[in-house]
């Protein structure tokens, strides 16, 4: 995690010597303090910057994982317009996630993720965050101690009487969006790459599929994406994928492609032409 912080300040940061600022904070927050067992509950986490300008933050939300199931993320409306690491579980049982705020944040309450949990065990818990990264907008990468606001719930052994669903129906692709390529020194060794952001309106962006070459495989990545193929002559393709499995497909089709293929379409045309003259000698 800290590698991707160090590459993100290089391009976007003009990274120079970490140094220490006054405290921001990230907020636990739930709608229901006192729940059932078999309870569906959402969890929402927000950032408090106290009255500064931010453009980045790291770190983890430690929960029961033993006690509680996620049911799903979600991740539209957030302040993070571009995630390093969109918010998942770890093998440890713990969420972790990064993002960036180009332009920067400054805000009491600004909303970076939520997610859904059931209840499975009686008892009182506490959902914390941990591990907190937090980073000025002031070009020099300034880190800020991270103050964790933990919420505490209590489970109780009685039923729920009317199971509330809170997973949102989301038929809605995310936003229509671009492939640019990128040639940067501070970028995988000024080698060409390609950026993207998809922005989702309902539940949030859950993954990015690359696909280089028409017949290729397509490989879960992120923004920015090194190019395997650095001539630039095979179509480009990213599927942006939001929590509710709705997606949307960005092309990049450069002149170099343009000209590949039509030399191919070209000779399929002359071997079909050849193939036609051969047949009528013979036949």
């Amino acid at each position: 995690m800290k590698t991707l912080f160090k590459i993100l300040f290089l391009v976007f940061l003009l990274l120079g010597f970490f140094n220490s600022a006054s405290s921001a904070s990230i907020e636990v927050s739930l709608e229901k303090k006192s729940l059932a067992i078999g309870e569906d509950f959402l969890v929402s986490i927000f950032l408090n910057t106290e009255n500064k300008k931010v453009n980045a933050f790291a770190g983890k939300i430690n929960y029961p994982s033993e006690t509680f199931e996620i049911k799903s993320f979600r991740t539209g409306g957030s302040v993070a317009t571009l995630w390093l690491e969109a918010p998942q579980v770890s093998k440890s049982g713990e969420i972790f996630f990064s993002g960036i705020v180009p332009g920067g944040y400054q805000g009491e309450r600004g909303f970076l993720f939520s997610f859904v949990l059931r209840s499975q065990k009686e008892g009182r818990y506490k959902i914390t965050a941990k591990d907190l990264e937090i980073f000025l907008h002031d070009g020099l990468g300034t880190s800020v101690s991270a103050k964790n606001i933990p919420a505490n719930l209590e489970i109780s052994d009685k039923q729920v009487s009317a199971k509330i669903s809170l997973d949102e129906k989301d038929i809605s692709p995310p936003e229509p969006f671009e492939i640019l390529v990128v040639k940067d020194e501070n970028l995988f060794t000024g080698k060409k790459a390609i950026i993207f952001e998809a922005e989702d309106k309902g539940l949030g962006i859950k993954e990015y599929l690359i696909c280089e070459g028409f017949f290729r495989k397509c490989f879960s990545g992120s923004s920015p994406h090194l190019l395997k193929n650095q001539l630039l002559d095979d179509l480009v393709r990213v599927k942006a994928v939001d929590y509710a499995d709705n997606f949307y497909i960005a092309h990049l089709f450069t002149g170099s492609a343009l000209l590949r293929y039509v030399f191919y379409l070209i000779v399929v045309i002359i071997f079909y032409m050849f193939g036609r003259f051969v047949w009528r000698k013979i036949f």
